[in-house]
């Protein structure tokens, strides 16, 4: 499975200040970005999941089928 989002190398000034930076497009011109105040893995499943149910739901898509299958 591709993912649809991008991570961000992890960036830090020090050994203390360790950030992950995740960011995925929405739309557009609308973008996603998730910053975590430590270290995580890209195989965080519980992320994956939290990014692609948040951007169905920013998308919409869930009311848009239900609209268009109501009108047929």
């Amino acid at each position: 499975m591709k993912k649809a989002f991008s991570w961000i190398p992890n960036s830090y000034n020090n050994l203390e200040d360790l950030h992950t930076y995740v960011i995925t497009t929405v739309e557009p011109n609308i973008y996603l970005v998730i910053v975590f105040e430590s270290k995580k893995s890209e195989k965080d499943v519980f992320i994956e999941t939290f990014i692609s149910e948040m951007c169905t739901n920013l998308r919409c898509t869930k009311v848009f089928t239900s609209l268009k299958y109501t009108f047929k």
